[in-house]
């Protein structure tokens, strides 16, 4: 049985009926097919309750490359909620203060690429992915990035494509095995009111913006043979440093070779920011310079229990 898969995504779908093509629904997702399929009644484990009533959907657009399961969620969650995500919501009062269109399924796809170009989003290698060149046409925004003098153009590190779902999948590495437990209940929406003025019932997908911890961001993290007893360099002792968390997750620096836990490396990440998310920051031992994602990348990550030898 393939392994769980290593690549977290979220998605819009929006109806295949003319009569309801302005409704959306946002979700996460580590299988974009399956969901599909899921939302559209093909396979019957896996919930997506909420997306019965406007069967069948299609899916427009799929954001990938979040470094971990925790950072998608929680862009999904901002993504569904922009009014009252912290990261968001300057922006989205702007796009609707000039009037440039924020309900129905174009106007969620118009607050993704808003969300895109801010912080922390902007400095991840995301990609973009339209299923289709008909929904690129539809959905994508001419101009975004309304805090910048707007642009048409991404971040320079994301990349944008036109694949079909079974394409994106295939990006997807392992997509076989996983449960469906890894998918979230997202949201949904009716295209003709603000998600405030409609007051529905939203899931939270497990992860409110801005609860989650460095953590919490750093236990989701891939796990390699237990290692053998070392001190972090930043709290100088065995134990879970910063936070209680078993087991323990370690960091191995490729600039340096220096042992962190990893939560108290993401910490020192987010305490130089004063961001939610961890982003970009320099190595406590040696000053180098590194992004959150490359780091995961690049280092060493392995776990071992608090009270081993």
């Amino acid at each position: 049985m393939a392994g769980k898969s290593s690549v977290f995504g979220c998605y819009l779908l929006r109806p295949l009926s003319q009569q309801h093509r302005s409704r959306w629904y946002v979700g996460f997702t580590v299988n974009p097919a399956r969901r599909l399929r899921q939302h559209n009644g093909d396979l019957k484990a896996g919930g997506a309750w909420r997306t019965k009533r406007y069967r069948p959907w299609e899916m427009t657009v799929v954001v990938y490359g979040f470094p971990t399961q925790v950072a998608a969620l929680q862009f999904e969650w901002a993504w569904q909620n922009p009014s009252k995500s912290k990261a968001v919501r300057d922006a989205f009062a702007e796009l609707k203060s000039k009037k440039l269109g924020v309900t129905g399924v174009t106007g969620r796809a118009r607050v993704l690429f808003e969300m895109l170009c801010i912080s922390p989003w902007n400095r991840l290698p995301l990609v973009v992915n339209f299923t289709s060149e008909e929904s690129k046409k539809a959905l994508r925004p001419k101009k975004f990035n309304v805090g910048d003098n707007y642009s048409s153009i991404l971040p320079s590190q994301m990349k944008e494509f036109v694949r079909s779902v079974p394409e994106i999948t295939q990006h997807f590495s392992g997509s076989g095995g996983e449960s469906n437990d890894d998918e979230s209940d997202g949201s949904e929406g009716d295209g003709f009111e603000d998600e405030e003025e409609r007051g529905q019932d939203e899931e939270l997908s497990g992860v409110k913006a801005g609860l989650s911890t460095p953590s919490q961001i750093a236990v989701t993290s891939p796990a390699l043979p237990t290692p053998l007893k070392r001190h972090c360099s930043i709290c100088k002792s065995f134990e879970s440093g910063y936070f209680s968390v078993r087991p323990t997750t370690w960091a191995s620096m490729p600039c340096c070779s220096s042992h962190f836990h990893l939560a108290c490396l993401a910490i020192t990440f987010t305490s130089h920011s004063g961001r939610i998310i961890p982003d970009e920051g320099d190595c406590p031992r040696c000053l180098e310079s590194w992004t959150w994602p490359l780091l995961l990348q690049k280092s060493q990550i392995s776990r071992c229990s608090l009270d081993a030898d």
